[in-house]
């Protein structure tokens, strides 16, 4: 981009839009390849941008980075915010742009727990056109949806139906991201194989990561995860770097190292902790079976930070049926508490 500033620059009045065009387009590639601090300094220039000038057409697209960059480090609400207000923010001439924002709302609403609006965004208005060049992100939607539902073999296998789609157009990061997806939601075989092949092909640190956590998930390698989860970290991207760590949990308790497992579910908790109460049913365990539907649902969002008022409110019950219900977890789990939760979620269903 920084090449391309003195041109658009001088022939601003020829192409008013250029400077801002680059500049969005700039900030996602930034935030595919894992350079977030850049994405997000952009991000944040574009925005106030847009305030300071009444941009009406800067001020939707500065919001779907933000938004886009959020969703990227695991800030399921902030993402859903950002993504609202773009959507509400586009104007009749950008159409075309509906569908792709409403995928990535769609998949925000799923990580935080919202499984209604996210249901909503994947109904897009009768009049918004599709495009292909943004069937890939609409097929990653629909798989995080899937995946909120608990349909995780659905899930991953949309995944992956994504990431050849997304190769299909040469799309290098989105697809990095689909089949990222296929291995966090099942540990799908396909996803390391496929971006083995393919994480290379885009510029920066992200796409290897990706790659690593999905062979270290078939392997089930618990220092390679570890590994994998502290770089998520210091990358900035919080999530995976705690689905990397839950990952682990499960690993070291298969190896039989408990002690260990106990020590990485605190760790796997505490990064879990900064992401806004993501949801995320795939880091799950033993207790898949050991709970009802309900109980899953009130325990995962109990253990992503959900006081028990905003429990109740996400799933249409009553302050007093969450508690109820996380008592019902806590003695299924025998765990003491919150505290114990997260690693409680993690722990295999057969040790």
């Amino acid at each position: 981009m920084r090449d391309a500033l003195p041109i658009l620059s001088a022939a601003r009045d020829q192409v008013p839009y250029g400077i801002a065009i680059a500049q969005v387009s700039t900030a996602i590639a930034q935030t595919f390849a894992g350079h977030f601090t850049a994405a997000a300094r952009l991000g944040r220039h574009m925005h106030e941008t847009a305030q300071q000038t009444q941009d009406e057409w800067l001020r939707p697209r500065s919001a779907t980075v933000l938004g886009l960059l959020a969703l990227y480090r695991g800030q399921a609400d902030d993402a859903a915010a950002h993504l609202r207000d773009a959507i509400a923010a586009l104007s009749p001439l950008d159409a075309m742009f509906v569908r792709y924002n409403l995928a990535f709302l769609a998949r925000a609403a799923a990580l935080a727990g919202n499984l209604a609006e996210a249901q909503h965004a994947l109904q897009p208005p009768a009049d918004a056109p599709v495009f292909p060049l943004y069937d890939a992100d609409w097929q990653i939607a629909e798989a995080a949806v899937l995946a909120a539902q608990y349909q995780l073999a659905d899930a991953a296998q949309q995944a992956m139906t994504a990431a050849h789609t997304a190769a299909n157009h040469a799309q290098w990061g989105i697809a990095a991201i689909a089949a990222h997806d296929a291995a966090r939601y099942t540990d799908h075989p396909d996803a390391g194989r496929f971006l083995a092949n393919i994480a290379d092909l885009v510029d920066g640190p992200l796409p290897p990561l990706l790659r690593e956590h999905a062979l270290a998930r078939t392997s089930r390698d618990p220092a390679h995860l570890n590994r994998v989860s502290v770089d998520f970290e210091r990358l900035g991207a919080t999530l995976f770097a705690a689905e990397a760590a839950y990952a682990a949990v499960r690993a070291l308790h298969h190896t039989g190292d408990h002690p260990a497992a106990s020590q990485q579910a605190t760790r796997a908790s505490e990064l879990h902790s900064r992401c806004h109460h993501a949801f995320v049913p795939w880091a799950i365990g033993r207790a898949t079976h050991d709970l009802t539907t309900r109980e899953r649902q009130v325990a995962l969002l109990a253990a992503a930070g959900h006081p028990d008022r905003h429990i109740g409110t996400q799933l249409g019950i009553s302050t007093r049926t969450v508690q109820t219900h996380l008592t019902h977890v806590y003695t299924k789990l025998d765990v003491a508490g919150r505290t114990d939760l997260a690693g409680a979620l993690a722990t295999p269903e057969t040790l």
